[in-house]
């Protein structure tokens, strides 16, 4: 019995913490009102009956006051016994937007600046078990950029929005109206382990050819001690164990990456929509140390030569693609965010997307830089479905400052 109890708190622990009874307000103002997670201040207010339609009439230019207001949102946070005697406490915010400062039980946490990124704080010294005050406050990233901009002595096309890690399409383009929002947009959860966990794998594929793949699994991980550790592979669309690899590590203090070779006899490949199969392989990758099991991940890896065709010729030199060194003709679009307020789009959403897209008998997409990296829903129906992705970084049409 006590066996099986060490087990169960040695286990990375996640709980999502959308559904807690969230709140919001104005800053400085008294109220408040109910909050959804993920969701947006804009969404939030409409819910809430505080403004009208955001998508009616000319109503977006009655709603720009509200990108100069700092915005607060609270929530009360349980953490039980059994979190709470875990080595580490971690609240992980999957996507803020974007200007925050975070506070649990009136300590501050953690101060964000980039829409794009996931951000982790330990927060064991702050937190107790039982209910504790969580608190982010969302500050103006309109009146934030008028501030970075005004600290040039000239000025650079593109106004206040190219200061900011936010998506640019909020500030308005020509295709659509200008609500630049905050909130908690993506998940927010509490990591809870002990020894050791896997931060993330990368599948890197090394060598492919008909008889065999080698592949590269790239496994960062963080670890309180210096011991020897196991890394377990598992091919999940094989019926016995003959996709199952163990290797023995040696865990180091602090974040560590760790290469693990793997191959695959005769390999199925991935073909773009059009030219044949998107075979998928996917794998769970778990960690162990001294036989009890830390942390686990799954990721998934289509096998395909990709080549940007470059020959000199009389008038310059070609642009074209081989996949599996066949030469392929791209047929697709721009993907721009397909709703103003991110988290209103759901799985399904996606999924009619990338089938429109297949219907179309597109086979790439590109995913402009003025808008977001796209939800992992997105990458996982282009896998399924055989579409090529052309991945802008985050900028667009305008020119950065040239800082860190």
């Amino acid at each position: 019995m006590l066996f099986i109890q060490f087990i169960a708190t040695a286990q990375v622990i996640e709980k999502k913490l959308n559904t807690l009874s969230w709140q919001f307000k104005k800053q400085l103002e008294a109220k408040w009102y109910k909050a959804s997670v993920p969701g947006t201040v804009h969404t939030d207010l409409f819910n809430n009956k505080l403004i009208p339609d955001p998508f009616y009439g000319t109503n977006e230019k009655q709603l720009h006051w509200i990108e100069n207001e700092n915005w607060e949102y609270k929530s009360i946070l349980k953490i039980s016994k059994q979190e709470f005697i875990q080595q580490h406490l971690e609240l992980q915010f999957d996507g803020l937007d974007t200007y925050s400062k975070i506070y649990l039980n009136d300590s501050l946490i953690l101060t964000t600046d980039n829409m794009f990124r996931t951000w982790t704080v330990d927060i064991k010294k702050a937190a107790h078990i039982g209910n504790n005050s969580l608190k982010i406050i969302f500050e103006s990233a309109v009146k934030k950029g008028k501030e970075e901009a005004s600290k040039l002595n000239y000025t650079l096309p593109g106004d206040e929005k190219v200061f900011t890690r936010k998506a640019q399409y909020q500030y308005g383009w020509d295709w659509g109206p200008r609500f630049v929002t905050c909130g908690i947009y993506k998940d927010v959860k509490l990591v809870s382990w002990n020894e050791a966990k896997i931060i993330s794998i990368k599948n890197i594929q090394k060598t492919l050819n008909d008889s065999i793949a080698e592949l590269e699994f790239s496994c960062e991980i963080k670890s309180d001690v210096d011991a020897n550790a196991y890394i377990d592979i598992i091919q999940s669309d094989t019926k016995d164990n003959s996709g199952q690899r163990t290797t023995k590590i040696a865990l180091k203090k602090g974040i560590h990456s760790y290469s693990i070779h793997y191959t695959i006899k005769n390999p199925s490949r991935w073909w773009s929509n059009g030219l044949g199969f998107p075979f998928m392989y996917s794998f769970k990758t778990s960690l162990s140390y001294n036989s009890v099991f830390l942390d686990s991940k799954y990721t998934s890896i289509g096998l395909r030569t990709i080549e940007l065709i470059q020959d000199k010729d009389s008038i310059g030199s070609s642009f074209y693609f081989k996949l599996n060194g066949i030469p392929v003709f791209m047929k697709g679009a721009n993907y721009i965010p397909s709703d103003n307020f991110l988290p209103r789009l759901k799985k399904e959403n996606y999924q009619a997307e990338i089938k429109n897209a297949v219907d179309a008998n597109m086979n790439m997409l590109r995913v402009w830089g003025g808008g977001v990296y796209a939800d992992d829903e997105f990458y996982n129906q282009c896998d399924l479905n055989g579409i090529l992705v052309w991945q802008d970084f985050m900028f667009a049409c305008a020119m950065y400052p040239g800082d860190k």
